[in-house]
């Protein structure tokens, strides 16, 4: 792909990001790497951690760069985190001069942060992407400010809702911002290893699928609280939790408390995903914030009839209540558990809304999504302060 008619050769693009584990983020620049590779561009993305294992495959064309040093706090100001801070942009800078980018793309705030301030003087463009709504992941009040004037620098920042934009013109000095939501790539890839359904869910059992870290963004306490009071009422159904994190025990130890245990399992990291969504019959998102629910709306491509709290931001984005889902008010647990109560009893409801669900397949569609990006990542190299043949 060629973004600007100054270059003769393929577009040099580098992505930024603190790792390549799992999470949304990781996600999505693995799948938009790939597919610039697949444009043709010639990518490379540098992460910012010490070195861990991927959790999503790359194209094998996608050049892969750790700086491999101490980890940045997000809340620290410590004298050895802007030490380490310092010796990162420096790592990220000498990166940067080799690899000699017409597009360097950050993801998330901190890689925004050190991307657009690294780049300073190289001639290419610098695109923020912030993957999702910052007040719910507040930085440090030197990261914050950092945040607030390096944005300046970026040539465009890419946000997923429109209630994260309307932040980022009050709390950034954003020249620039445009809304992309993420794509829904059906079928979900498969990744190595991981948990399969048939592994954990006991056959003819009904599936209750809630998918995520085990962190308390996600609100899978809420979630078991709600089901506790359902599941006696509710008897033929089970609650499968998929995912992986710090809150395990504190999960475990709920449901014992709750006696659902023997109701509730939570298998780890899935690899095919897919599988799970196959086997469900009930899709519900418990988040007390989201960025952009990636998980939600696979889901709905699967068909599955989704519920969901109408937390920030997201989910109000992608379900219309009543017509392709089911919206709660967040942090709602009596509602929740009523919602699932509605539908684990209406097979019929169930369907309907799984009909009108699978639609994101199209709403939400790489030839929807990516020729946001590709117009924007053209602009911003052709109209770039440094818009010069680098051949």
């Amino acid at each position: 792909m060629k973004t600007s008619a100054s270059i003769s050769r393929p577009a040099r693009v580098v992505f930024v990001i603190y790792s390549l584990g799992g999470g949304g983020a990781e996600r999505t620049t693995a799948n938009l790497s790939s597919i610039f590779a697949d444009e043709g561009c010639d990518v490379s993305i540098v992460t910012l951690s010490p070195l861990v294992s991927d959790a999503y495959p790359l194209q094998p064309s996608v050049k892969r760069f750790n700086l491999g040093q101490a980890g940045i706090s997000a809340s620290g100001e410590s004298l050895a985190g802007f030490r380490a801070t310092f010796e990162r942009l420096i790592a990220l800078r000498r990166v940067m001069v080799k690899l000699d980018p017409d597009l360097v793309i950050g993801m998330m705030s901190t890689a925004n942060v050190l991307a657009a301030i690294a780049s300073i003087g190289l001639r290419c463009a610098v695109v923020g992407s912030e993957r999702i709504h910052p007040p719910q992941f507040p930085l440090s009040s030197v990261w914050a400010f950092a945040r607030r004037i390096s944005y300046r620098l970026l040539d465009a920042l890419v946000v997923l809702t429109s209630d994260t934009a309307e932040w980022a013109k009050v709390h950034t000095w954003s020249r620039r911002i445009v809304v992309i939501p993420n794509q829904v790539i059906w079928p979900v890839p498969a990744t190595a290893g991981g948990q399969i359904p048939d592994a954990w869910v006991r056959p003819g059992r009904m599936l209750l699928l809630a998918v995520g870290r085990l962190e308390p963004q996600k609100g899978f306490d809420l979630l078991l609280e709600a089901f506790s009071k359902i599941a006696a009422s509710q008897p033929l159904w089970d609650l499968a939790i998929v995912g992986e994190g710090n809150c395990r025990d504190a999960l475990s130890e709920q449901a014992s408390r709750l006696r659902i245990a023997d109701r509730v399992v939570m298998p780890g990291r899935a690899g095919d995903i897919a599988t799970w969504y196959q086997r469900a019959s009930l899709f519900v998102l418990s988040s007390r914030f989201e960025g952009f629910p990636n998980v939600l709306v696979e889901a709905m491509a699967y068909g599955l009839p989704s519920i969901s709290f109408a937390c920030p931001t997201g989910p109000s984005d992608v379900i219309r209540d009543g017509v392709n889902g089911t919206l709660v008010n967040p942090g709602d647990i009596k509602g929740l558990a009523q919602a699932m109560s509605v539908l684990m009893s209406d097979e019929g409801a169930r369907q309907g809304l799984a009909q009108d669900a699978q639609l994101v397949r199209s709403q939400f569609a790489p030839e929807e999504i990516m020729p946001l990006w590709k117009s924007l990542v053209a602009e911003c190299v052709k109209k770039s302060r440094f818009n010069v043949d680098k051949t």
